[in-house]
């Protein structure tokens, strides 16, 4: 299957955080399309199969997407939904809990990155962290990247955000999805992995992580 880069036609970045480009995410989460998104950058990955209903959103809510070329995405796990099921609810357990090194500790030690408010606002209802690794390598925008307008908040909007899209396509308690971060003025695709599960108790845990961190 072919995949294609588009990218959003920000006119001159004001349509980036828009009413318009919001209902439009909005949008891309009402039906099942393959590819993803950096939402913060405008940056589309699409096949072609589903090219023309992204197309048909996007002309909906007022936006133009530019084609710039063939594109190959990361490999990422395709399942029926039902990950998401267990992501928006604070009721969900699971069983063995992943590491005998207390999460607490982890997050106390700076192992673990706490970004539970900000997977709040993205529909994930229980606590939420990256690594360390994760966080210093790509999330924390350097100072270059500050220069071309990377923000922490919007590099963990995209990390969050993509979380959930991924989870109404997989089933499991853990799954690899994409998010494409700028560095300077390139744009570069990182293959995070998340696994979901108990934390000190059995209520649910999410932990993003690069594949290398487990």
């Amino acid at each position: 299957m072919a995949y294609r880069k588009y990218v959003l036609d920000t006119n001159g970045g004001s349509l980036l955080g828009s009413p318009e480009w919001k209902e439009f995410l909005r949008a891309l989460n009402t039906f099942a399309w393959d590819g993803y998104i950096s939402s913060r950058e405008g940056t589309l990955v699409v096949s072609d199969e589903s090219a023309p209903k992204v197309f048909a959103a996007a002309k909906k809510h007022n936006l133009a997407l530019s084609n710039k070329g063939v594109f190959k995405p990361l490999e990422s796990a395709r399942k029926p939904a039902s990950l998401v099921d267990q992501l928006l609810k604070e009721d969900s357990s699971f069983g063995d809990v992943i590491s005998s090194y207390s999460r607490a500790q982890a997050l106390e030690d700076g192992e673990l990155v706490d970004v539970s408010k900000i997977a709040k606002e993205a529909g994930i209802k229980f606590p939420t962290a990256v690594t360390r690794n994760l966080f210093t390598k790509w999330i924390e925008p350097s100072a270059e990247d500050k220069k071309y307008g990377q923000d922490l908040q919007g590099r963990l909007w995209d990390v969050v955000y993509m979380f959930t899209v991924y989870a109404k396509r997989t089933s499991g308690s853990r799954m690899t999805y994409p998010v494409i971060f700028a560095k300077g003025k390139k744009h570069v695709t990182v293959k995070l992995l998340a696994i979901i599960g108990p934390g000190d108790t059995d209520a649910p845990t999410a932990t993003i992580m690069l594949p290398e961190d487990e």
